[in-house]
Parts: C-alpha cells; sequence; structure tokens
C-alpha cells in the first residue's frame, strides 16, 4: 500500500501555461509615478533668465571691449574686470538655479517626482555650458576684430 500524499505537496497544473518567472525587488517602492497622476515637471522660466543674464554678458562684453584703443589687448582694458567677474559669477550660479529650481517643483508636487533632480542638473549643465560658450565666442570676436581679421 502506498501512503497518501499530502495536499501541501501537491501543485495543480495548469495545461499549456509555463510558470512565470518572480522578479524579487527587495522591498524596493516601485520608482514609476502612479499612471492616473500627471508626472512633475521643474520649470523652464529659471533656466531662460539664466540664459538672458548670460546674453546680456556676452553684449556687454562685446560692447565694452570694443570701443577701447585697437592696441590694448582685452585683458588690460577698462571692462575686462567685470566681464570676468560676471562670467565667474554667471558660471557659479549655474548650479545654484538648478538646486533652487528642483527644490520648487519638488516642495510644489508634494516631495515626489522621481527624476526632477536629474532634469534640473542637465538643464542647469546646459544652460551653463550655452553661456560660457557665447561668452568665449565674445571674447574670440572682440579679438578678432581688433586683430583686423573680421572687419
Amino acid at each position: 500500500m502506498s501512503a497518501p500524499q499530502s495536499a501541501e505537496n501537491e501543485e495543480p497544473e495548469e495545461a499549456g501555461s509555463p510558470a512565470e518567472p518572480v522578479m524579487e525587488t527587495g522591498g524596493l517602492p516601485d520608482a514609476t509615478p502612479p499612471t492616473g497622476l500627471p508626472r512633475p515637471r521643474v520649470p523652464w522660466w529659471p533656466f531662460e533668465l539664466y540664459a538672458i543674464a548670460w546674453l546680456a554678458l556676452v553684449g556687454y562684453a562685446i560692447l565694452g571691449l570694443s570701443h577701447e584703443t585697437a592696441s590694448d589687448p582685452a585683458v588690460l582694458q577698462t571692462p575686462y574686470p567685470a566681464v570676468l567677474l560676471g562670467a565667474v559669477i554667471l558660471t557659479a550660479a549655474g548650479p545654484i538655479v538648478s538646486i533652487v529650481s528642483w527644490l520648487g517643483a519638488w516642495l510644489a508636487n508634494g516631495r515626489r517626482g522621481p527624476g526632477l533632480l536629474t532634469a534640473a542638473l542637465i538643464r542647469g549643465a546646459l544652460f551653463t555650458l550655452f553661456g560660457v560658450l557665447a561668452w568665449w565666442g565674445a571674447l574670440a570676436l572682440v579679438d578678432a576684430v581688433r586683430l583686423g581679421v573680421i572687419q
């Protein structure tokens, strides 16, 4: 006589459906926002104001450094320290604008929002890169005009 098998050891088999693997997440919360809620976003306007500040510095650099005598290099002209200080301040302001924008969006969305910090930091880095390249371009343009390369 064989011993009857207990119900605990028996697994019901479904015809034609393989067992699906279960992925363990280790108890981590789901990183995606619920589908019914709008995805929180970092506002663009602080970065647009930041870009306008860079463009104002570029305009000041072109106007201020191009009216001096042609024999003086840009670094010896009177407005150059102000242009350099402005560029240093605006470069340092990029991460600050990013963090303040992220903090405002994070607090406005009930302290939730996956990817907000990343989005804010990438925007700040790109706008800072744009500003620095525009500033360097302005200095190169002023020197090219001063040296007679561009007339």
